[in-house]
């Protein structure tokens, strides 16, 4: 793809974690390919176009990051609830 490399970097800044970054990746192309067709093929190279890939990414890592923190947090208290 003509901005993985800017999607992963984004991906990478935000998450601190390899694969993690892989995840919101994945996640952020799966989201991209839902709004293809209202992307114009002349616009793909525009710099307009690499904007949405990394707003997409920055919104898809924040998303993932609150989701995953959420989890820790909920595993966290049930283990403390477990010795009470």
């Amino acid at each position: 793809s003509l901005y993985k490399y800017t999607v992963y970097s984004v991906a990478y800044d935000i998450s601190k974690c390899v694969e993690d970054a892989e995840d919101i990746v994945e996640e952020s192309f799966i989201k991209v390919i839902g709004i293809l067709k209202k992307i114009d093929e002349a616009d793909i190279e525009r710099p307009r176009c690499k904007n949405l890939m990394i707003t997409i990414t920055k919104n898809t890592a924040i998303d993932f990051i609150r989701k995953t923190e959420k989890s820790k947090l909920f595993r966290q208290v049930k283990v403390w609830r477990s010795f009470i």
